[in-house]
């Protein structure tokens, strides 16, 4: 049964500008006020007792938590409601009181949207105008146009590995194979922007989104007014493979750890972007550029579940016919050996491997400095 199910006064959020402005509120401070604690492996999961919420920023830019158990998905309102079975007044009643009266919008004849006189101007001297990842900046800004999009990513510096960023190193990525170096951009302050987009599976087009922005401290910010997308890397070819990552970094371990270029194509996808990954997939299958898709997303319940989700869409496109027979879809954990150690990711696993064969990072290097591909354009991946 679904919140709207259970509750059906949550559909006429729609028409009531106080509940947008509550739903539109982030959800954290919620699921502490009703006694959920964040866990400590899965930063992104909320628990209490019996009940363990997976907690995501939405499409339409609002918070949401799903009880994978039993299959229901909450926003703001609807939660309060199912967790304290409130009458919508007196849920209206409590969350005044967990996000503050001073919260509360005004609203005039004149301007129907929900204004605050405590919201900010937002600015930035940067050419990249970022907001911080939802989980600090939760308010649902204005959707940007494409175009803006595209024109503020632009401003970036294009990766050049006579310059190779100390950020990319730090992680253990020493080498990009060229088919890969227009598939992101950098900052004059030294930190690496990479870009999304969305696919309707049907042209292969793909509409850009928005972009994340890593710095070399770990941070990682979204621009404000973007919206969820998959990351995209390489020009696949005829019979080729496309490996689906958690992030972008993940996907460069990948393509370094086993030596993929000319032929495969790398895709990052976060949550709220499975259906585009997929429909990308389909659209490269369909054109016969690509054989295998290999998924490798990180070892918790965050990265399984974007695998999962990923998993069924493709098999539910095969089943309608949209997939031809023959198509290779497999999982693909990061590499771990048993009883020694685990690894949580590409990018963990890569760095493992550079540790335990420090010849391997210098002749990566060289590689890079030299221009060489450093692989068999004809061979197939060896996973």
């Amino acid at each position: 049964m679904t919140a709207h199910a259970r509750f059906p006064a949550a559909a006429s959020l729609a028409d009531d500008p106080e509940l947008i402005f509550l739903n539109s509120q982030d959800i954290h401070p919620l699921l502490s006020h009703l006694g959920f604690v964040r866990d400590a492996k899965d930063k992104s999961k909320w628990i209490k007792g019996a009940t363990a919420y997976s907690v995501f920023f939405s499409r339409q830019h609002t918070w949401l938590c799903t009880d994978h158990r039993i299959k229901r998905t909450h926003g703001v309102v609807s939660l309060i409601r199912s967790e304290l079975g409130l009458s919508l007044g007196a849920a209206r009643i409590e969350l005044r009181r967990v996000y503050g009266t001073a919260a509360t919008p005004t609203y005039t004849h004149s301007n129907p949207s929900p204004t605050t006189a405590s919201s900010p101007a937002s600015s930035s001297m940067s050419p990249f105008f970022s907001s911080p990842h939802p989980d600090s900046n939760p308010a649902a800004p204005e959707r940007l146009p494409e175009d803006e999009i595209r024109k503020r990513y632009a401003r970036g510096l294009r990766y050049d590995p006579a310059h190779h960023p100390e950020i990319l190193s730090a992680r253990g990525l020493e080498y990009i194979a060229p088919d890969y170096h227009d598939s992101f951009r950098m900052t004059s302050g030294g930190s690496i922007v990479f870009p999304t987009y969305a696919f309707d599976g049907e042209t292969g087009v793909g509409v850009m989104t928005g972009y994340e922005t890593c710095r070399d401290d770990g941070t990682r910010f979204f621009l404000k007014g973007g919206s969820a997308g998959v990351w995209i890397a390489g020009i696949p070819s005829r019979d080729g493979t496309l490996v689906i990552a958690e992030s972008a970094y993940d996907a460069l371990a990948v393509s370094m750890t086993h030596g993929l270029g000319r032929g495969s194509a790398l895709a990052a996808v976060r949550s709220g972007a499975e259906q585009h990954v997929a429909n990308l997939a389909r659209w490269l299958i369909s054109e016969e550029l690509i054989e295998i898709v290999l998924i490798s997303t990180d070892n918790d319940s965050a990265g399984l579940a974007y695998a999962s989700k990923i998993m069924l869409l493709l098999e539910d496109m095969r089943r309608r016919g949209e997939i031809r027979e023959g198509v290779r879809v497999e999982y693909v954990p990061p590499g771990y050996k048993q009883r020694q150690h685990y690894v949580n990711d590409p990018n963990e696993h890569l760095n493992r491997l550079l540790s335990e064969n420090p010849e391997a990072r210098g002749l990566h290097i060289k590689l890079r400095e030299d221009g060489e591909t450093g692989r068999n354009d004809g061979a197939a991946p060896s996973f």
